[in-house]
């Protein structure tokens, strides 16, 4: 885990992995595996 990148819709994926790679402290063109990680959180409103 290197951290969090919030990118932008329209992002171009070779930056998005550059910038990725540069976190993590590996060359430009290094290969890597992504995952998605989702998180739904439950709100309850008490009255």
């Amino acid at each position: 885990y290197v951290g969090r990148l919030f990118v932008k819709a329209g992002g171009k994926p070779v930056e998005i992995l550059t910038r990725l790679n540069e976190m993590a402290g590996f060359p430009p063109n290094e290969e890597i595996e992504l995952y998605e990680v989702s998180m739904k959180f439950a709100c309850a409103i008490v009255e």
